[in-house]
């Protein structure tokens, strides 16, 4: 299960994802990983929140761009579904 955190930061928001874990003598943290990320709305850090959970995003990206593609791909779906849901069936 991952937890996660949505906080205001000046004009942004941060998403803080984790994994919880109990801490032993090889884990000091208690989690597994944790990753922070800056989006500049609520509505991106709970995309980028959904992505992650689906396992469509790496928590740890060292390609530049590649959230940012996922992201638009996700806005994309969404608005796409989004007009479906506005048309009238005859």
């Amino acid at each position: 299960m991952i937890n996660y955190s949505i906080e205001p930061i000046g004009n942004n928001y941060k998403l803080i994802v984790w994994e919880p874990a109990p801490v032993t003598s090889d884990r000091i943290k208690p989690f597994l990983f944790k990753a922070n990320y800056i989006t500049s709305s609520p509505l991106e850090a709970f995309g980028l929140l959904k992505l992650i959970q689906s396992g469509n995003v790496p928590l740890r990206s060292t390609v530049p761009g590649q959230l940012a593609k996922a992201l638009r791909s996700y806005h994309s779906a969404r608005e796409l579904s989004d007009s479906d849901s506005h048309q009238k069936v005859s």
